[in-house]
């Protein structure tokens, strides 16, 4: 059975931009005066609707079929991809963006509408049943009980009711797909072999290495600490250490009693890891390290480090039979993708799509000029 994060995201990913389009997931409003200027409601009066019910509206930003998209909904999708937003592009550019946000956003709604015409057109429901299942099997995947998941979504300002709609809303197009379909979109496992055969790079784990160090910290414990003195010492004690340890010393004991890690209380043991994991100067030097070897001393920005590789595991390339599940699912994917593409544009080209003067999307290559018409344009 599928999720909802795959029946949902399916539908998502297609109309909402990844660049520009995705919630945070943490419930934050944008507080910067300059983001916040940009997020207000277009207040400027359209003229009246060109449909058979012409009326005069500040809200509606597009009918299709009819039926009103508002401007308070395609502002809330702007928002949600604001807020997941912050921190990554400075606020000066955000403005650059709005019209494509705002695209995205109109894109995303004009499709949810016609599915949801399709879906009332067919009958489709999904039971409180299904939704329950799903929500149970979300938690489990997650090995967290179903009032653990509740928490945590209220925790990030969200709440179990939300999901459920999300999912009965997900689960509706799954259903509606498999119906246009006829249920016979399938990917043959010789195609998943295919794929995988073409694509090994994609899966193959990288070499991993277990090592443990003993780090002599740089950073200074005292503010009027003198840095160069404090480097000199680090070094000397460092040096001290890797004496003893070539001497016969424990590394482990002394790990433990002299390495300013927190991994001193486990005898310096870092686990396991591959490249790029690790700063730069350590990994070049563990990554070449013999197993049982112990390295001289290496500096980073942490301090010195003396480095004993304990274990080694080759790249290796993950057999077919362990992903074959996983390939055909991300194939066939891919084929709904492009299906519900297709499906959503054939329903574009038959519906009414009346937008307003500022949603009214421009021809490719054409800048939008100032109409005297009324301020909603026909599709």
């Amino acid at each position: 059975m599928k999720t909802f994060f795959d029946i949902f995201a399916l539908f998502l990913t297609i109309y909402t931009s990844v660049a520009f389009g995705a919630e945070a997931g943490v419930s934050e409003r944008v507080t910067d005066a300059k983001t916040s200027a940009v997020l207000k409601p277009d207040t400027t009066k359209t003229s009246k609707i060109l449909s058979d019910n012409a009326e005069e509206s500040t809200s509606v930003a597009a009918l299709v079929n009819g039926v009103a998209i508002t401007e308070e909904k395609v502002q809330a999708i702007i928002e949600k991809a604001l807020r997941g937003l912050r921190g990554q592009i400075p606020p000066q550019l955000l403005e650059q963006h709005l019209d494509k946000m705002r695209k995205d956003a109109m894109e995303r709604l004009i499709a949810e509408q016609l599915l949801d015409e399709q879906i009332k057109k067919k009958n489709i429901t999904v039971s409180d049943k299904e939704v329950n299942e799903q929500i149970s099997q979300i938690a489990m995947q997650q090995k967290l009980t179903v009032n653990d998941l509740k928490a945590l979504l209220e925790a990030y300002g969200k709440n179990l009711d939300e999901l459920k709609e999300q999912i009965r809303q997900g689960t509706s197009y799954e259903k509606l797909i498999d119906i246009e379909t006829g249920g016979k979109i399938n990917v043959t496992q010789q195609e998943a072999q295919n794929y995988y055969e073409a694509n090994t790079e994609q899966f193959k784990t990288p070499e991993r290495i277990s090592a443990s160090h003993i780090l002599v910290s740089t950073r200074p414990t005292e503010p009027n600490s003198d840095p160069a003195k404090l480097k000199a010492d680090a070094k000397a004690k460092a040096e001290s250490l890797l004496k003893q340890i070539q001497n016969g010393a424990d590394f482990a004991e002394l790990a433990r009693t002299h390495s300013d890690c927190p991994s001193a209380k486990d005898g310096g043991k870092l686990g396991t890891f591959s490249k790029g994991e690790m700063v730069p100067e350590f990994e070049k030097v563990a990554l070449t390290l013999d197993v049982g070897k112990v390295s001289g001393i290496t500096e980073t920005s942490y301090g010195y480090h003396i480095i004993k590789v304990t274990d080694r595991k080759k790249a290796t390339l993950v057999s077919f039979e362990e992903l074959k599940d996983g390939i055909i699912q991300s194939l066939k994917g891919k084929k709904q993708e492009e299906f519900i593409a297709e499906y959503i544009e054939t329903l574009k080209a038959k519906a009414t799509i009346v937008y307003s003067e500022k949603s009214s999307p421009a021809q490719p290559n054409q800048t939008p000029k100032p109409s005297k018409k009324p301020a909603m344009k026909k599709k």
